[in-house]
């Protein structure tokens, strides 16, 4: 899908501004996503899953040898928890887009149904548009979180 938003502007000074944005999505098709094209998801999760297990066993260690503290006072401990945390919060975005955009596929292939009540058809739209407005902006933060 392809969303654009035409934004006009009218400030004081009399000229019309013009913001043109751009913004694509893929839809599954219906066979699904393909395995090939999660490979990059894949990996980056294992990333996430090893660094947190590598993370849990040196917490523990240090509880054990009772070294909690200096477990904390160590920098480089607190920005591989926060690694952690921000890989679980882009996963989220990750399943939120996954999700509205199937439910957005689902509802358009339902919208010649709604054709025949003019009202229900342009708030169906509406409301895709809606959806289409929060899935662009949410792959945006998505891919602006892999670079963490």
């Amino acid at each position: 899908y392809a969303l654009l938003s035409v934004d006009f502007e009218f400030p004081f000074h009399g000229r019309a501004e013009v913001k043109v944005n751009v913004g694509t999505f893929e839809t599954p098709t219906s066979g699904g996503i393909a395995f090939g094209d999660m490979i990059p998801e894949i990996v980056w999760l294992f990333l996430i899953v090893l660094l947190l297990l590598k993370e849990l066993v040196q917490l523990c260690l240090a509880i054990k040898n009772g070294r909690c503290k200096a477990y904390w006072t160590d920098l480089w401990n607190y920005l591989d928890w926060v690694s952690i945390l921000l890989g679980c919060v882009i996963i989220a975005i990750w399943f939120i887009c996954s999700l509205e955009t199937r439910r957005m596929t689902r509802d358009i292939e339902q919208l010649p149904a709604l054709s025949a009540n003019p009202k229900a058809y342009r708030q169906a739209w509406a409301t895709l548009l809606d959806i289409a407005h929060d899935v662009v902006l949410s792959k945006q933060y998505y891919r602006s979180g892999l670079y963490w």
